[in-house]
């Protein structure tokens, strides 16, 4: 994965050099109306002059009407030899696409842009249609595919949209962008349509899938953004890890920064750099649709998030109308990490709750907890409700879950954590509480454990 990151950042910098050689307009042959400056945007009003975005990609945009594009397939707006470092704003129109297409190279870029940089896209309403089999490495997001140092804000997926895809390699897909690097700020965007991720790749590769991002890294946040109920996450690997979360598949606070620092250009060089921690944050983001994962390997999958290494606060996972809780599950693999926030830990978990329908089946080891499957991080002032028979959330469905009994003893859950594992780092869960009576599944057992048990303090049962 590093070696993946260090080939992706090393393009984003070099084209990052020739992106202040670009055209300026001084007529309207390419856009309805304006200049391309902040005071004099340049007027998008159909596809073709969207598509013209790739000749002016540091000028500012205004979209003037709704724009539908069903006679042909989209080819993403810019790419890593020609970045958008500009700014779009959708004025709360729509853009319709019926067949969405992939910028070409080592790694494929697939959504309405292919690589920002330096770039505010905001206030827009997406209908898309993805079917893509593509072959290396790909990143896949409705709005973007691969963001650095980008804003996106106000935007939202319908329920019509439909992301599906297979890869041959790594996969980052994400409801509105599949991979979020350095100081990019994901605010208040929803997504309500369905994502499928197929990932073919080998050990080396990685499977990251999220209802909002994909991979979130470096510096980055997601904050007040939703899963609707209605939607659907699935992510499924071959023979890589898979990750799978409501709003983020991977949520990782990097200490190596991807070891970009020499190729990032100067005028957005992180201002990280001689920093040993980087906080990468998911705030305030809620959950309420279908979560779900599969892997020959070995899979995590959470409510939230499905690794998280970094720090997730004031998130819900939930039912929005109060009929069920967010269903999170994964069914015949073979090794699980699944948890009402996250699936597996090792960053901190803060002021987060979860009212999850849990579900597994596993002929393996797994580990399932209302907030985390495995915690191997910091766990603090979160509830787990189990609220049986009330129909907003179960921990019903949690029993042996192993297609062979003998096999029962490698099973662990709990109310808050299956695993609070000590064995890489100080694991500790503190003044957390679960909701519920339901003593049948030892809600409050912290299962099994590979190392020594981390600190549990202050826990409470109700």
């Amino acid at each position: 994965m590093k070696n993946f990151c260090k080939k992706l950042c090393l393009l984003a910098g070099i084209s990052l050099l020739f992106s202040n050689n670009i055209l300026s307009a001084d007529n309207n042959q390419y856009f309805g109306a304006g200049k391309g400056t902040k005071e004099s945007p340049f007027w998008i009003e159909n596809a073709e002059q969207l598509q013209n975005i790739n000749k002016f990609p540091n000028a500012y945009f205004i979209q003037t009407k709704d724009i539908d594009i069903s006679d042909k397939e989209f080819s993403p707006i810019c790419s890593f030899s020609n970045p958008f470092t500009g700014n779009y704003d959708g004025e709360g129109h729509r853009i319709s696409i019926k067949e969405l297409g992939a910028v070409d190279g080592n790694i494929k870029l697939a959504g309405i842009w292919g690589y920002t940089s330096n770039a505010d896209i905001k206030n827009i309403i997406v209908d898309i249609e993805a079917n893509l089999n593509l072959t290396g490495r790909v990143c896949l997001g409705a709005i973007t595919a691969c963001s650095n140092n980008t804003n996106i804000s106000n935007c939202s997926i319908s329920s019509d949209s439909n992301l599906q895809v297979k890869a041959e390699k790594c996969l980052y897909l994400g409801g509105i962008t599949g991979y979020s690097a350095f100081n990019s700020n994901i605010k208040n965007c929803s997504f309500d349509g369905r994502i499928i991720g197929h990932s073919l790749g080998d050990f080396d590769s990685v499977c990251a899938i999220g209802g909002i991002v994909g991979e979130n890294r470096t510096g980055s946040t997601i904050k007040q953004s939703t899963l609707s109920e209605s939607a659907s996450i699935s992510g499924n690997s071959s023979i890589a890890p898979a990750w799978v979360g409501g709003i983020a598949g991977f949520n990782e606070s990097s200490t190596y920064v991807c070891d970009c620092h020499s190729v990032v250009p100067i005028d957005i060089k992180p201002k990280y750099k001689n920093q040993s921690h980087i906080l990468t944050l998911i705030t305030k983001c809620n959950t309420a649709g279908t979560v779900s994962g599969y892997s020959t390997e070995r899979i995590a999958v959470g409510g939230i998030v499905g690794f998280n290494v970094a720090d997730i606060s004031e998130c819900i996972s939930q039912g929005c109308s109060n009929t069920r809780g967010s269903i999170i599950k994964c069914e015949d693999v073979p090794s699980a990490l699944l948890g009402g926030i996250v699936g597996d830990n090792t960053g901190k978990v803060y002021n987060s709750a979860s009212l999850s329908n849990l579900k597994m089946l596993s002929d393996g080891f797994l580990a399932v907890g209302g907030i985390a499957g495995r915690n191997a991080g910091l766990i603090s002032h979160c509830n787990y409700y189990s609220i049986t028979g009330k129909g907003l959330s179960s921990f019903t469905a949690l029993r042996s879950f192993n297609v062979f009994a003998a096999l029962e003893s490698v099973s662990a859950r709990g109310g808050i954590a299956g695993i609070n594992d000590n064995t890489y780092k100080n694991a500790a869960i503190e003044n957390s509480k679960v909701f519920g009576n339901n003593n049948s599944q030892i809600i409050a057992s912290y299962g099994h454990s590979r190392g020594t048990y981390g600190e549990i303090t202050g826990l409470n049962i109700e």
